[in-house]
């Protein structure tokens, strides 16, 4: 290896060691997956055009599912410790061009995400503190508020943030089995069933899969606790019982809820009430089950649990802007805070990212007179529109990263797939299963983006505009290859070394293959190297 090259392998900034555990694990995760916001917002619409009153059932097929995806994920999160997640897993599975693709894809994604959540926040915030405290105010100021807030929180250390999730996780979820405790408790409308429950039904209703889409859309967040491994204490233990955890909690909670909303309306009503006022579906029985209270909490927390999910996202963002600058990619982005340890640059460039589609959506707003058409007015604009429609995009993306990384699973642990019948059913039958579930789901998704988004001209050219960013992620990749191989050299490439020491960093990445002897077997249709074996 050449001076040059090895240079480039400089000892990178590093994240702050044990800033969390498990616990923070547990309130990233509900700030991430934002529950409310899912109970409130996906069941009404899985009732309604979905499965109808069986929608329970579907949450019910997506744990088995998710339980699936998340056995390769763990297997994959306890030999890799890094903030990187589907960019590192997906590099040492499928090769570095497939690894850029899903770091490409991620950082798409959860960028405009977070500017889609943060329309849903404004939205929230606008109505609640109007009807609740008169005060009269647009939603692009909340919109900013918001932002600063969370910029500033993020840019410190990452036990402040888990600390404020803490607290809004767990009024949220409390207030939600409040409600779900009161109305079992009192027999909700017309006695109790356990016919929703059913997962057999949940293939019945109006639109099955669209019903299954949106039951899935509620976990959507939970694939982020990888991203901070590198903080966690005891990562390898960590993060892998955070994503159990993390789909069966989310489950239970979500399998609950869904079907106290339908015992709580009645059963013969409910698809008619979901359908009809949405918003109510939940505020309704909240107030006549509970009281008034319970529903004005409701109201303020779908403003707090979006801030939380907010919060979650931005930092997730930050954290892959982060390791895709500390391996060359994009170099001003790979630095940490002295102080707090956080990855401050990639922080203020996600702020950045965020101001920008917040402010195309603004022009294409005033501009395109079908989106003023669609939304009806300003005020709704942020959640039926840039809500909906950047969470569209984000849905595929995260589809697309899943189904790339339970592949990956299969092509990092071939070597060690027979060896006894558990690393058979962990490495080879849950993949499997988990990339065929994923596969479908894809499709559903791409050929249901009216659905999620509204059925006009611009939402059905997302799935068009995702595969373009898909085809620019590779494209860098190969670039890179051709014209930068010491930096093409390094992705993925620090994934195995974090816990070790700056010198055990030079040490690996002088031991590191040749940029110019680098194999890529994602384009030549090999599979990437056994983890004994190291990175394709």
């Amino acid at each position: 290896m050449s001076s040059s090259q090895r240079a480039s392998f400089r000892p990178v900034d590093r994240l702050r060691a044990n800033g969390i555990g498990l616990l923070g694990i547990m309130f990233l995760l509900i700030g991430a997956t934002s529950p409310l916001l899912a109970i409130l917002g996906n069941v009404p619409i899985e009732i309604s055009a979905g499965n109808g009153v069986y929608a329970p059932g579907g949450y019910v097929l997506w744990i088995v599912g998710l339980l699936l995806f998340a056995v390769g994920y763990a297997a994959m999160a306890k030999r890799m410790v890094s903030t990187g997640g589907f960019y590192s897993y997906i590099s040492h599975g499928l090769g570095r061009p497939a690894g850029l693709v899903a770091g490409w894809s991620a950082l798409a994604a959860y960028a405009i995400g977070e500017a889609g959540l943060l329309g849903g926040l404004g939205y929230f915030a606008a109505n609640t503190f109007a009807s609740e405290l008169g005060v009269h105010l647009s939603w692009v100021v909340y919109v900013a508020v918001a932002l600063i807030i969370i910029t500033a929180l993020s840019y410190r250390d990452v036990r402040l943030s888990t600390k404020v999730l803490g607290i809004l996780g767990v009024v949220e979820v409390l207030v939600l089995l409040v409600v779900d405790l009161v109305v079992t408790a009192r027999g909700g409308a017309h006695g109790l069933t356990l016919a929703p429950l059913n997962p057999v039904k949940a293939f019945t209703g109006a639109s099955p899969t669209v019903g299954l889409m949106f039951a899935f859309l509620s976990w959507v967040g939970f694939e982020m606790i990888p991203n901070y491994a590198e903080e966690t204490s005891d990562p390898k233990k960590n993060v892998s019982r955070g994503l159990y955890l993390g789909v069966l909690a989310l489950g239970v909670l979500y399998i609950l809820s869904s079907w106290v909303g339908i015992i709580g309306n009645g059963v013969t009503a409910s698809v008619a009430l979901a359908g009809k006022n949405p918003v109510d579906f939940y505020f309704g029985i909240a107030s006549r089950f509970v009281g008034s209270w319970a529903a004005t909490s409701m109201e303020w927390l779908i403003v707090s649990s979006t801030f939380a999910a907010c919060l979650v996202w931005h930092q997730t963002t930050s954290r892959y802007f982060y390791v895709l600058g500390r391996e060359g990619v994009m170099a001003p982005l790979g630095r940490t805070h002295k102080r707090h340890a956080s990855p401050h640059v990639a922080v203020l460039f996600q702020a950045v990212v965020v101001v920008f589609w917040v402010a195309a959506f603004l022009v294409f707003y005033f501009v395109d007179k079908a989106a003023r058409t669609y939304a009806g007015n300003f005020a709704t604009a942020p959640y039926a529109e840039l809500f909906a429609w950047l969470l569209v995009a984000t849905t595929l993306f995260i589809l697309v990263n899943e189904f790339l990384c339970s592949i990956a699973v299969l092509g990092y642990f071939r070597h060690t797939a027979k060896r006894t019948v558990g690393e058979w059913g962990t490495f080879v039958v849950a993949p499997v299963a988990a990339t065929l579930l994923l596969g479908v789901m894809l499709v559903v998704a791409v050929t249901h983006v009216g659905t999620l988004g509204g059925d006009i001209g611009f939402v059905n050219m997302i799935p068009i505009i995702c595969a373009g960013w898909v085809v620019i992620g590779l494209v860098l990749a190969l670039w890179l290859r051709a014209r930068h191989p010491a930096v093409y050299a390094r992705l993925g490439a620090l994934v195995e070394q974090l816990g070790s020491t700056p010198q055990d960093l030079q040490a690996q990445a002088e031991a590191s293959p040749e940029p110019e002897h680098v194999s890529d077997s994602a384009l030549s249709g090999e599979m990437a190297p056994s983890p004994e074996a190291g990175l394709a």
